[in-house]
């Protein structure tokens, strides 16, 4: 089992957990940025964290999931809670 210290100190909550889908919540007041919208990085970290989960759960339990890249598009400030989904079909 592999855990990574610092999402125990976001406040990130997991309302919905199975085999094809995953569901990340965070509550702005937790995570705001000095421009009063939530902070760049918890949103990284959330959509880490929730597309992470699912693949990593996915996987043969000796292989370790690794990000390689990660590309975003910030389109305007997120200036409410945010929830992050992920989820697999079954084809």
């Amino acid at each position: 089992v592999h855990k990574i210290k610092l999402t125990g100190t976001t406040g990130i909550k997991v309302p919905l957990t199975n085999a094809n889908t995953v569901s990340y919540h965070l509550k702005i007041t937790l995570s705001t940025s000095h421009f009063g919208s939530l902070h760049v990085a918890a949103i990284v970290l959330l959509a880490e964290l929730c597309t992470g989960f699912i693949v990593g759960i996915n996987l043969l339990t000796d292989t370790l999931p690794l990000i390689k890249c990660m590309y975003l598009d910030y389109i305007k400030r997120a200036t409410a809670d945010m929830t992050a989904v992920a989820s697999f079909t079954d084809e």
